[in-house]
């Protein structure tokens, strides 16, 4: 009793986490009675407020006391700890139907011709399809204003809970499944998909297995929980086909009799969601990788995965639900593969969308302007205004359809900003729906090739591994990183498609000048796609023509004979340098192709040094053989490392 007292005495700190909160509210007085002098510390992210209580349950200040401090989603998001979000409703039914079907409901009526004009139902059907909102009005307090009830929450769960519904779900998913489950940099990300109970969750997973058979999708819900009294739907047989699927699909071998709770099952998938041992190293393997897993309550609180973007919501959720469930996607990647969480609403798109504003006041304290993302018109505004920054920066040097580089260091540090802002947000643009073809692509002041032809400007810059131009000066620390998304993809295939307006056989049966000189104009209308490397071989092949030097072949197109021109301009460059040094040219051709854009192989380096004629050697560099050895190692590794051949201004 003597220590025991001694104990209570003291000064204990309490810090109790969000996820023991209602275990110590059930018994905090008697703890607070028992040590007396104690201090407690709660940490929540979703405190419970009395907006937000439900019946029997204590608020958060209840059990600790006045709050200390907030640090709200907001403040999270600027510091860059947590994502924003980008919120979508997606209606399965027009708002029409919805409206006349639950109007028709009302008036105990099959069709609009049963009720009789003039009559109490005739007006209640005219209220309900011209006058109430889609959801429920809410006052100052978040609660239900009476009267204002809306068309949302006459529909039941049966307006849902069918194949129709269903069906339209999967095919949305589907129909966006590439742009919202792939980075910029190809990262393939995973979704959540919430559902109102397991037997709905079984029929979405028959759905995917039948409707989109190549992507993985599985199903996680608690076995302990009787869905289904009357045993209509059998759970535990559902569950233990879901299990054995992943097992075909991933090659475990959990089921019933060796993982009864499916507790092993269950690790494994967060395992592999959050990319967590034995899956650190899981990269963007799609035989290894879950594209979406179906839930009902499993994995929207608590869980964190980076590599999770999109929550689909086929349930209603409110105030702290909504606020846990939505920031399983918020975890911070990389900004440009991932800019945002996504939450799309297919149950109830208007109460949810009301739900999630409500929440994010009670949530943010007032403080929620930075959490959505600004929407697809915003972006649009957006791009247009970098548009316009860009082209003063090229007009400043006169520089015509972005060809080249502006001249000075600043210049070019401006445009680095700005097109990484474009690149950017033309990324944030395409998760919204943008396409160069639809009326958002229609409404920006530039198209497709002008946006690639800037996109090989960016690649050029110095510090991108382009051609030409001294170091770019410290100013803008920005990231550089170029975009490898398919849109971004600057191909062979992608050049000819560009190229293949005016080919080489046009050009060959073009007799009259005016018409060649015309479709050579349209050829150096579309070089700026080209790198400034290409360029400088475009032109003087077009110039060739112009002159009547190159003779054309039809079988060969306008890349190949840059290829050409470049090799030949690379290996007249190379065997000059050769002779020079006196090193076997094949062989500094060889290492050259190899090398590419990657650091030199030493070994392949030094078998190319010791081709080296020893007097020449030492005539070229004026020193003694050890010195001149020294020296072709460097001037070696440098000319090859930096492609200098590439840059020589001479060509046969």
């Amino acid at each position: 009793p003597t220590e025991l007292e001694e104990i209570r005495a003291k000064r204990i700190v309490f810090i109790i986490d969000e996820a023991h909160r209602s275990q110590f509210g059930v018994m905090h007085e008697r703890v607070k009675r028992t040590f007396y002098h104690a201090l407690f510390f709660g940490f929540t992210g979703t405190p419970i407020f009395a907006e937000n209580m439900k019946q029997g349950e204590l608020t958060t200040e209840t059990v600790f006391g006045k709050c200390l401090a907030v640090y709200s989603l907001a403040m999270g998001i600027r510091d860059g700890n947590v994502l924003g979000f980008w919120p979508e409703a997606v209606k399965t039914y027009a708002d029409k139907d919805l409206k006349e079907k639950v109007a028709l409901g009302e008036c105990h009526a099959n069709s609009k011709d049963e009720i009789k004009v003039g009559s109490d139902n005739w007006k209640l059907f005219r209220k309900l399809m011209d006058k109430t909102p889609m959801a429920t009005k809410l006052d100052e307090h978040g609660q239900p204003i009476k009267g204002k009830k809306g068309i949302e929450d006459y529909l039941s769960g049966e307006h849902y809970n069918n194949d129709e519904h269903r069906k339209c779900v999967v095919k949305n998913i589907l129909d966006h499944y590439k742009t919202t489950a792939y980075g910029e940099y190809g990262t393939l990300f995973h979704g959540i998909l919430a559902t109102e109970s397991i037997k709905e969750a079984y029929k979405y997973w028959k759905l995917f297995k039948s409707m989109a058979p190549q992507l993985h999708v599985t199903a996680l819900f608690d076995p302990n929980i009787n869905a289904n009294r009357a045993s209509v739907f059998d759970k535990e047989n559902a569950l233990s086909e879901i299990v054995t699927d992943y097992g075909r699909t991933f090659g475990t071998k959990y089921n019933r009799e060796t993982d009864p709770k499916y507790a092993g099952f269950k690790k494994d998938l967060t395992a592999r969601l959050a990319h967590k041992e034995p899956y650190t190293h899981i990269g963007n393997n799609h035989e290894k990788i879950i594209d979406i897993v179906i839930v009902v309550d499993q994995l929207l609180t608590g869980f964190d995965s980076q590599w999770l973007n999109v929550l689909y919501l086929d349930k209603v959720m409110d105030t702290d639900n909504i606020i846990q469930a939505i920031s399983r996607t918020n975890r911070v990647l990389n900004h440009n593969e991932k800019p945002w969480g996504m939450v799309k609403f297919y149950r109830k798109p208007y109460t949810m969308r009301r739900n999630l504003n409500e929440a994010l006041k009670l949530y943010c304290q007032g403080d929620y302007t930075d959490v959505e993302v600004q929407n697809i018109e915003e972006n649009v505004k957006h791009l247009n205004e970098i548009y316009t920054r860009i082209c003063d920066i090229f007009s400043h040097d006169k520089i015509k359809n972005f060809e080249c580089l502006p001249k000075s260091d600043a210049d070019r540090q401006m445009f680095r900003k700005e097109f990484f802002l474009l690149k950017s947000t033309l990324r944030a643009a395409i998760l919204q729906g943008f396409k160069w073809n639809n009326k958002y692509g229609k409404q920006v002041k530039f198209d497709e090739k002008t946006y690639r032809i800037l996109t090989m400007r960016y690649q050029d810059l110095p510090s991108n591994k382009g051609g030409g131009g001294s170091a770019a000066k410290p100013g803008y620390i920005l990231d550089t990183n170029l975009s490898t998304m398919e849109m971004d993809k600057i191909d062979a295939a992608y050049l000819e498609e560009r190229f293949r307006i005016v080919t080489m056989k046009d050009i060959v049966d073009i007799e009259k000048d005016d018409r060649k000189i015309k479709a050579i104009k349209e050829m150096e209308e579309n070089i700026g796609i080209l790198s400034e490397i290409q360029q400088r071989y475009a032109h003087q092949v077009l110039e060739d023509i112009k002159n009547g030097v190159l003779e054309l072949a039809e079988e060969k197109t306008f890349l190949q004979y840059i290829q050409e021109y470049q090799e030949r301009s690379v290996l007249h460059a190379i065997r000059r340098f050769a002779e020079k040094v006196g090193v076997d040219e094949n062989e500094m051709y060889v290492v050259y192709i190899e090398t590419g854009n990657h650091p030199i192989d030493p070994l392949r380096l030094e078998q190319l040094e010791r081709t080296a004629q020893e007097e020449k050697l030492k005539a070229y560099y004026n020193a003694s053989l050890f010195r001149a050895r020294t020296l072709l190692h460097q001037e070696l590794k440098d000319y090859i490392e930096s492609r200098k051949a590439d840059m020589s201004e001479e060509s046969d």
